[in-house]
């Protein structure tokens, strides 16, 4: 559903919004970016290399119980180390943002959104949150979302549909990078 624009004045930006399947597409594919660069990626390698070796060992046993069935240990290795790839990508692609929308909760409710110098306060029918710009760690971009991430894991997210032309694209631009300072 498009969004509906309540305020824009100055350095203060407000806005009501439901999101939409491309939003949780957009911070499903934030998150899987987000994730391959923090500390928790340190435990996907890990799960990685523990199936590396048992591939290894199942590939060892099969050489030792059939020696000249090392050829097809070794492809059913490759075989199982691909699944686990395209399974992963399956479910970033699929599953990831339907399990986002559930997750958040925020599936049909609008949200009102408003940024300000002194952060950004989301709002629903029965919550509210207001994240200072000194908690937010970094923000990043696609081609049609802004996010602002207050924890490695956790975004608040903001569809460029949003912003109703090129000058308040700009203007939102650089007001988020003069409250985050550049992250």
């Amino acid at each position: 559903m498009d969004a509906e624009t309540s305020a824009r004045d100055g350095r203060r930006f407000e806005w009501q919004v439901v999101l939409d399947e491309t939003d949780y597409r957009a911070m499903a594919q934030a998150y899987a970016e987000q994730q391959r660069h923090s500390d928790k990626s340190r435990s996907k390698w890990l799960v990685a290399l523990s199936w590396l070796v048992f591939c290894a060992v199942l590939v060892a046993v099969f050489s030792w119980v059939e020696p000249d069935s090392l050829t097809a240990a070794f492809l059913g290795f490759l075989g199982g180390a691909l699944g686990v790839l395209l399974a992963s990508a399956i479910y970033n692609r699929l599953a990831m943002p339907r399990t986002i929308e559930q997750l958040s909760g925020t599936k049909g409710v609008t949200i009102a959104i408003a940024m300000d110098d002194h952060g950004i306060k989301s709002t629903t029918s029965d919550s509210s949150v207001r994240f200072a710009w000194s908690s937010i760690k970094g923000v990043s971009e696609s081609g049609t979302h802004y996010f602002m991430w207050p924890k490695a894991l956790y975004a608040l997210v903001l569809p460029k549909r949003l912003l109703r032309d090129a000058n308040e694209t700009a203007r939102f631009a650089e007001a988020l990078k003069d409250w985050t300072g550049g992250k």
